[in-house]
Parts: C-alpha cells; structure tokens; sequence
C-alpha cells in the first residue's frame, strides 16, 4: 500500500468531503473490474445507485458530473489511453486498497457505517 496514495484520498476527502460517495463509486468499479479498466461513465452509473438516484448519465440530472478529473488530479485513479471510439474515457486504479482504507477511516471518523464494495 502507497502511503502516498492514502494520504492523497485523505486530503481529497478532507477538502472536497463531497466527493466521498463519487471516490466510493470508482473504487467498487476499480474492484469490480480489477485488475483491467473501467469507463468514467460507469462511476456515475454506480454513484448513482448508492445515492438512488437514475442514472445521471442518461437523464442529465442535475447530480450529474462533468467528470473524475479531481480523483485524477488527487492521483488517485489514472486515465488510460484506452478509449471506445474515442467516447468513452478510461481509467485505473493502482493503489485500490490504500484508497479504500482512506474511505474507511474517513467514514468511521464521520460516524457512517463503511460501505462494503460492490454493494
């Protein structure tokens, strides 16, 4: 585990704490398709099952986010060079388990039970 990796999750989760929910969503589908890629669009499609919501992609619902830039700049997940017709972004996840022990804490310290992955 990089310890790098979950200091940079605790930062993010300290100074954005409403990316918390979005950086749950990338590490379930960074384990659900470890150890290869997964589609931004997917993040948002899983973010919006933790929060209940339709899938914000589809409705362009007000939930919806432009993108992972700030988990990438965080270096917390990495866009790849791999692309579907040049629409769908991808991304990986190298340090999964540091991330995810970051989003633990995070949780304990906030009193809300820690998410169990791929929920």
């Amino acid at each position: 585990m990089s310890a790098t990796t979950k200091q940079q999750a605790l930062r993010l989760l300290n100074e954005y704490p409403e990316e918390r929910l979005l950086l749950r969503a990338a590490c379930d589908e960074a384990r659900r398709c470890a150890p290869g890629d997964f589609a931004g669009s997917w993040v948002l499609a899983r973010l919006s099952q933790i929060i209940g919501q339709s899938d914000p992609v589809a409705t362009g619902s007000p939930s919806w986010r432009p993108g992972l830039r700030r988990l990438t700049a965080y270096g917390l997940i990495q866009k790849t060079e791999v692309t579907r017709g040049g629409r769908r972004a991808y991304y990986r996840m190298d340090e999964l388990d540091a991330v995810e022990q970051a989003l633990a804490e995070t949780e304990r310290r906030i009193g809300e039970p820690a998410a169990q992955s791929g929920e």
